[in-house]
């Protein structure tokens, strides 16, 4: 022990508490010295004893958010999931995230995770879908807040995230808060809205 502590081998150190069956020591020990693999490690061996609560706070310690996030899939953990999905950054993690809600008819998380993973299209269809007028308005002011966006010659607008979005689909957008009664959200689109097909954009409200 002496020797891992010298060599600073948080790993092996964290591994001898964990089969000696110190959590707590293993646990000071990775959340001081802050090592990713040691707190994997952790994370696994907290899973393998079902400690589900510890073994997620390991795995998000660890980065690993994709274990994480599977973890807290097989447990039913959707909130949790939902959370380190978001938390995760990574769109891999988010799109499955994201599937997973859809197929259990969570439609607002499966949206949410969707816009944030960049499939911005996706999560306006379905906003239009089930009917989310405040969430597609929500995903709306991102756009505007982050693009700044402009029409782009081929019919896209670009966004400074540099997702691109179909100008028809904006304009779509438009005509559903139109029919919507919804006017400041028809109004916030004019800007970058490359054409008016039915004049709902300069309508009146």
């Amino acid at each position: 022990m002496v020797a891992y502590e010298h060599a600073k081998d948080y790993l092996s150190l964290t591994r001898m508490y964990a089969a000696a069956g110190e959590w707590d020591a293993a646990e000071k020990i990775v959340k001081d010295a802050d090592d990713a693999a040691a707190a994997f490690h952790l994370a696994r061996s907290f899973e393998a004893r079902d400690a589900t609560s510890e073994a997620l706070e390991f795995f998000e310690l660890s980065g690993r958010y994709g274990h994480a996030a599977r973890l807290a899939r097989l447990r039913g953990m959707d909130g949790e999931l939902f959370a380190l999905a978001l938390k995760s950054r990574q769109r891999r993690t988010m799109l499955d995230a994201a599937a997973y809600f859809l197929e259990s008819g969570d439609v607002s998380k499966a949206a949410t995770l969707f816009h944030a993973a960049g499939s911005r299209e996706r999560a306006i269809e379905l906003c239009f879908a089930s009917g989310l007028h405040d969430q597609l308005a929500g995903f709306i002011d991102d756009v505007l807040a982050a693009g700044k966006t402009s029409p782009g010659e081929d019919g896209t607008s670009t966004d400074a995230g540099g997702g691109v979005v179909d100008a028809a689909l904006l304009a779509r957008c438009a005509e559903y808060f139109a029919a919507n009664g919804r006017a400041s959200e028809v109004r916030s689109l004019s800007h970058w809205s490359p054409y008016d097909r039915v004049g709902v954009v300069n309508a009146d409200p």
